[in-house]
C-alpha cells in the first residue's frame, strides 16, 4: 500500500523490471485526501506483459500532466517521481501453488569447552534460538532443510565423544564399544536439539535433513584411516542414529535396508509446484582415495540422472534446487591444491584443514564427481534453457551467494550458501581474503564464477520463496554486534536475491 505524505492528485505508474519504455508503461491517477482518505485500489490489463513477474513502480503528483498519452509516458520516463520501488506478481497457474517457501540452515553447534573443562553453552546461543523461533513463526515456512552439521560429534574439544574410540579402539566386533558409541551419537542429538525455542521449530515445521561429517566425525570419507578395520564400523553406527534423528526426514529415493552391510545413499528428490528438488547425500559414500565415486554411490548418480530426465517434458518446472551439505565454491584453486596433496602431519599443525579442503566438491580429488554432476544437468538446461538451477549449501561456517556459468551452459547458475546457524568458528577476516574466491574467478568445470554477496560470519538462515515464475532468497542474518548492544531485531540485516 502506498501513502502519500500529503492531500494531492497523484499519478501512479508501473512497468516491467529494467523496461520503462512507452510500449510497456500503465498508469492510472487518484485523488488523496488525507490520511482518512479510504484506500484505492486500481488495475491495470497487462495484456501480452501478463506473465512477467517483476516489475517497478513511480508515484508522481499530476500537476498539469497533460493528457496526451504519448506525452504522459514522456513525463513518467524523464520527470522526478515523490517515490519508487518494486514487487513481484504472483501468477497463478491452475494446479500449482501460489507460492512455496523453504528455509534452509546448517552447523548447529551451541557449545563451548576445551578438552577436561566444564562444557558450556555459546554467549549467543539462546538469544539465536529464540530469533529463529520468532522469525520462523513469522514467515510460516512449507518446510525446514537442514542441511549437514545438525549436530557436532567432535564440536569442541570437551564434547569431542568419537576421539575416545577413533584410532584408540579396535571397533571391529567390539560389541561393547559399538553399544556405547550408539548411545553417545544418540545423546549428541539429544543435546544438540534441547533447546525449547529449537524444538518448538522442530515439532511444529516439517524438516528435510541431510547428514555431513561432524554426525560422523571431522572429514568423515577424506582420509585412509577411516576406512580402516578398527575404525570404519564409526560410520555404520553414526549412520544407525542418523537414521533414527534425521535421515528418516524427507523423500528419501532408496529406503534403509535391514541388516546390510552397505546402506544406500540417503538422497530426496521430489516435485513441488515450479520447483524440481533433489537433496545430495554427499556423504554417505564418500571416500577421497576412491577414483570411481569420491562424492556419491553410482546409484545416486543414475537417481539424478533419471530423476533430470523426468523434467525434460514436465514445463510446470522452472527451478531446479540442488541442496548439499557442502558448496561447489569456497576457496582458491591453489588453496585446494596445495591443502588437499600436503602430508596431514603438516596441515594438523595449522587447524587440519586437509580434510576440510578435501571435503570440497572442487578440490582436486573430487573434480571427477562434480563434472559427472554438471554434465548431467548441462544436458537438461541444453532442452530446457528455462530451468533456472539453485545449489543451496551449508557448512563453511559462513554465508555467500555466487553465480557461475560452466561451458556451454545457456544461463548462470547460483549457489547460495547459508551457515552457522549457531557454530561460531570460522577464519578470520584477513584469512578469508587471503583464502576464499575473490569477486570473481574461472573454474575449468564451473566456468566463470561471479560473487554476489560478501561473506557473512554471523549466525543466518536462508529463506526461498519461490512463485510460478520467481524465485526469491532472503538471508537473515543475526547480527551479533547489534544484539551486544540490546537494539531491536528489526535491525538485523536481510540480504535479498531475485532469481
Amino acid at each position: 500500500m502506498i501513502q502519500p505524505l500529503k492531500a494531492g492528485e497523484y499519478l501512479l505508474a508501473v512497468w516491467p523490471k529494467g523496461n520503462r519504455d512507452k510500449n510497456r508503461i500503465f498508469y492510472s491517477y487518484f485523488s488523496y485526501r488525507g490520511i482518512e482518505n479510504p484506500p484505492f485500489f486500481t488495475k491495470y490489463d497487462l495484456g501480452p506483459f501478463s506473465q512477467i513477474t517483476e516489475w517497478e513502480w513511480s508515484l508522481f503528483e499530476n500537476g498539469n500532466v497533460s493528457t496526451s498519452e504519448e506525452l504522459i509516458a514522456d513525463f513518467i520516463i524523464t520527470g522526478q517521481e515523490i517515490t519508487k520501488g518494486s514487487f513481484n506478481l504472483n501468477i497463478d497457474q491452475p494446479g500449482m501453488p501460489l507460492q512455496q517457501r523453504y528455509i534452509a540452515w546448517s552447523c548447529n553447534q551451541p557449545y563451548l569447552g576445551d578438552k577436561g573443562e566444564p562444557t558450556s553453552i555459546g554467549p549467543y546461543t539462546e538469544g539465536i534460538f529464540q530469533w529463529y523461533r520468532s522469525q520462523l513463526t513469522f514467515l510460516k515456512p512449507d518446510e525446514v532443510w537442514a542441511f549437514g552439521d545438525t549436530a557436532y560429534s567432535d564440536g569442541v574439544p570437551a564434547t569431542d565423544f568419537v576421539d575416545n574410540y577413533y584410532d584408540k579402539i579396535n571397533m571391529d566386533k567390539n560389541k561393547p564399544a559399538q553399544k556405547n558409541l550408539l548411545i553417545d551419537y544418540r545423546r549428541m542429538y539429544t543435546y544438540t536439539w534441547s533447546w525449547s525455542d529449537f524444538q518448538y521449530t522442530m515439532h511444529n515445521f516439517h524438516h528435510c535433513c541431510i547428514w555431513d561429517d561432524h554426525e560422523i566425525r571431522d572429514g568423515w570419507g577424506s582420509e585412509q584411516n577411516d576406512f580402516r578395520d578398527n575404525n570404519f564400523p564409526i560410520g555404520e553406527i553414526a549412520r544407525t542414529a542418523a537414521e533414527e534423528y534425521i535421515l528418516n526426514m524427507g523423500p528419501r529415493v532408496r529406503k534403509s535396508l535391514v541388516n546390510a552391510k552397505k546402506q544406500p545413499d540417503a538422497h530426496q528428490s521430489r516435485i513441488e509446484g515450479s520447483a524440481a528438488i533433489f537433496v545430495f547425500d554427499g556423504r554417505s559414500s564418500r571416500n577421497y582415495r576412491d577414483r570411481r565415486s569420491t562424492l556419491i554411490s553410482q546409484q545416486q548418480e543414475d537417481d539424478f540422472k533419471d530423476f533430470l530426465h523426468s523434467l525434460k517434458h514436465n514445463y510446470d518446472i522452472k527451478y531446479l534446487l540442488l541442496g548439499c551439505g557442502v558448496p561447489l565454491i569456497n576457496l582458491k584453486d591453489f588453496v585446494e591444491i596445495l591443502a588437499s596433496t600436503a602430508p596431514k602431519e603438516l596441515t594438523d599443525l595449522i587447524g587440519g584443514i586437509r580434510d576440510d579442503v578435501r571435503d570440497s566438491w572442487h578440490s582436486p580429488g573430487n573434480k571427477p564427481g562434480l563434472k559427472v554432476i554438471i554434465n548431467i544437468i548441462r544436458e537438461l538446461v541444453l532442452d530446457r534453457n528455462d530451468i533456472k538451477v539453485v545449489f543451496v549449501s551449508g557448512d563453511i561456517h559462513v554465508a555467500n551467494a555466487f553465480s557461475f556459468l560452466p561451458p556451454r551452459f545457456p544461463a548462470p547458475c547460483y549457489q547460495l550458501t547459508t551457515s552457522a546457524l549457531t557454530n561460531r568458528q570460522h577464519l578470520s577476516e584477513t584469512g578469508s581474503k587471503f583464502l576464499s574466491v575473490g569477486d570473481s574467478g574461472y573454474s575449468d568445470v564451473l566456468g566463470t564464477i561471479t560473487r554476489i554477496w560478501d561473506e557473512i560470519q554471523d549466525p543466518n538462515f536462508l529463506d526461498l520463496r519461490l512463485t510460478a515464475n520467481s524465485l526469491t532468497a532472503s538471508l537473515y542474518v543475526y547480527n551479533t554486534e547489534n544484539h551486544d548492544k540490546n537494539l531491536p531485531q528489526d535491525t538485523d540485516p536481510v540480504f535479498t536475491l531475485s532469481i
